[in-house]
């Protein structure tokens, strides 16, 4: 196993970093920095390993790998020390993204109880809420085929039944449509206006589409509604700890615009 180690990438690395480590020492001498291996360092370092190699390595191999960890520090620090993250647009990326994950980590804070979940549902009511639906029948008569659709339309209705009406691609039957799917079959003005018919036995119209003239029948109607607490709370959760982590965000740049001189 230790030797098997030794020819792990890491390893690799870390014989480099030694080799990085004395040359940067022989050029600005020795430094005065502390590294701290703290046990959150061994404990990191530990788990990524099993990670890795699927299995808890043995204390040797730890200490070996904390030893990897102090050089490769080392080589880091000298390494920013002469500046060489400097001007490098991958590094630079890399470590404002570390330090966003760091800043939201920290903002995150312990689990919110279901009092603070709910409180923030309450805040935010009209995002959870499901939209009305309703469930309706039509009969078309189309602008291409007729002369006056409308009137048509209004002709049968006035006899009682719109019979079957012309041809129609679609449906003719929805059930529990919301507005969105009935604006995306028939368009916005027919979704309008089918939401503001009443329920009724009797068929009402013209109602237009984007095809022609419509006699529709409401069957059903259902207004919108918050789903209960239990069937969203996981979305709640997300979506609490998301807002946290972009609020974590906010405060930290406003800090930091109050730190920084910007200079256009």
């Amino acid at each position: 196993m230790v030797k098997r180690l030794f020819t792990e990438p890491l390893v690799g690395f870390g014989v480099v970093a030694v080799g990085l480590f004395v040359l940067f020492d022989l050029v600005t001498g020795p430094g005065g920095e502390t590294i701290v291996v703290t046990d959150a360092v061994r404990t990191r370092i530990a788990g990524d390993w099993q990670a890795q190699m699927g299995e808890v390595p043995t204390p040797e191999e730890v200490e070996n790998l904390v030893d990897r960890w102090v050089e490769a520090e080392m080589v880091f620090r000298e390494a920013r020390r002469l500046g060489l993250d400097e001007g490098d647009d991958i590094v630079r990326r890399r470590m404002v993204q570390k330090m966003q994950f760091v800043v939201e980590d920290e903002g995150l804070g312990p689990p919110p109880t279901e009092s603070e979940l709910r409180a923030f549902l309450a805040e935010r009511a009209s995002d959870y809420r499901r939209p009305p639906r309703v469930s309706f029948e039509h009969r078309y008569f189309s602008a291409d085929t007729r002369i006056d659709p409308a009137a048509d339309v209004t002709a049968v209705l006035a006899a009682g039944e719109p019979g079957d009406g012309d041809p129609f691609l679609l449906d003719r039957s929805f059930t529990r449509a919301s507005r969105a799917m009935a604006a995306r079959h028939f368009g916005d003005s027919f979704a309008d206006a089918l939401f503001r018919l009443p329920v009724s036995s009797a068929w009402q119209g013209p109602v237009e589409s984007a095809y022609g003239q419509h006699a529709v029948r409401v069957r059903e109607r259902t207004e919108a509604t918050l789903p209960p607490f239990e069937e969203i709370s996981e979305a709640l959760l997300a979506d609490y700890e998301l807002h946290r982590r972009n609020a974590a965000q906010a405060t930290f740049i406003e800090d930091l615009r109050q730190r920084y001189d910007v200079r256009r």
